[in-house]
């Protein structure tokens, strides 16, 4: 039996179509590897390279990538150069995902075989010769290592943060609704009790086909049934158009989490950034969110060493965190990506800078800040820039 082994590094959000992918393998005869140590795909978080182990029995080694910081992208070739290493030499390697979107062009000069992208995975039709071509293969709900139950309501992103690449990857499209409550109902008769929803843009729902996101909240409000949600990506932006429903749905101890990434609160940073938000209407619902339920989660993430940004806005920054008691809130430190306007802007950041304002951000928030693993080397082996 021919053997595959998926080395998944990009992140949970496209885990439905990479279990997907392993049920297309095994329907045409392959054994799937599995490469993740028991790993639960929502906790990751970037897949640390030290997790890594090439299977050197394995016929094909797929490679499927995140391009969100330049950390997470140079850990992704990181890994291409492992598995080239610990490999058989007949194995074919296979590397795609949202980074032949964001960066082909070192996708080309770094790998130059055969890629795939996040919105292309029948594309493997062409890898191998099967029985089972990829669109026969069902969708699924579930992910390896994790009873919950995921929903992929939305892919890509219309928005155009200036820092983000990700828009690269397609602009946002919804999933009809009544497929997603047709999921959530078959969710809820299969008897689980954690209902995920995944969306690269979440709060973006719906605004594609004259809804929005909190139209959905509507329809999920009027199940009677034991259930919490776990809610991801809803820009503060969104908060305004489901914040009655998402109040009422923590009233009711439905949410399980909520995240929401600010990235900055100083004005003048969110507006270099396009992210446009009243943030102190944000701060106020999102305070009313945890009055309506002190047991919900409240997570958010954030940027330090924008472009221009001050230590003063820094502070202004973790300040407005810490009014808010976020539960986690993730740290990345900037990074230039290709063809974003923030990658051109003046008076760019120095890495040493970057460093200081990591660990002054991580030292405030002393044991609830998401670290990305694959930025630790560059904290780690940096001189702090001096107060």
């Amino acid at each position: 039996m021919k053997k595959v082994q998926i080395v998944e590094k990009s992140c949970h959000r496209e885990g439905l179509k990479v279990q997907r992918l392993r049920h297309f393998f095994e329907a045409n005869g392959y054994e799937v590897i599995s490469d993740d140590h028991d790993l639960d795909p929502t906790d990751k978080y970037a897949f640390p390279l030290q997790n890594l182990n090439v299977d050197p029995t394995a016929d094909i080694i797929v490679l499927t990538t995140c391009g969100f910081t330049t950390a997470i992208e140079d850990g992704d070739f990181n890994a291409l150069e492992v598995i080239n290493q610990k490999k058989k030499p007949s194995a074919r390697v296979i590397m795609g995902g949202c980074l032949t979107n964001m960066n082909p062009e070192r996708m080309e000069k770094e790998f130059g075989g055969p890629t795939f992208n996040m919105d292309n995975y029948e594309q493997f039709n062409e890898f191998i010769e099967p029985t089972v071509r990829y669109e026969e293969i069902p969708e699924t709900n579930h992910m390896m290592n994790t009873e919950r139950f995921f929903i992929q309501i939305q892919d890509g992103c219309s928005h155009r943060c200036t820092f983000c690449s990700i828009w690269k990857a397609g602009d946002s499209v919804s999933k009809p609704m009544e497929q997603v409550m047709a999921d959530f109902h078959r969710g809820i008769r299969e008897g689980h009790k954690k209902i995920y929803i995944l969306g690269e843009s979440a709060g973006s729902y719906g605004l594609d086909f004259g809804a929005n996101i909190g139209t959905l909240f509507d329809e999920i409000l009027k199940v009677d049934a034991d259930f919490q949600l776990v809610l991801e990506d809803i820009s503060p932006w969104y908060i305004p158009k489901c914040f009655e429903q998402l109040k009422e749905l923590a009233r009711r101890n439905k949410i399980e989490s909520l995240h929401s990434p600010i990235q900055s609160s100083s004005p003048r940073i969110l507006k270099l950034m396009g992210r446009l938000c009243d943030m102190d209407v944000f701060k106020k619902q999102f305070k009313e969110i945890r009055e309506a339920s002190p047991d919900v989660t409240l997570s958010s993430a954030v940027i330090v060493g924008f472009p221009s940004e001050t230590r003063e806005e820094l502070e202004e920054t973790i300040q407005y965190c810490k009014d808010l008691s976020f539960d986690t809130v993730a740290c990345h430190m900037f990074s230039g990506r290709p063809d974003t306007k923030a990658a051109d802007m003046a008076d760019q950041i120095s890495e040493e800078e970057k460093v200081y304002r990591y660990k002054r951000f991580k030292d405030q928030f002393e044991g609830i800040t998401r670290v990305d693993p694959n930025q630790r080397p560059i904290v780690e082996g940096t001189a702090k820039a001096s107060v």
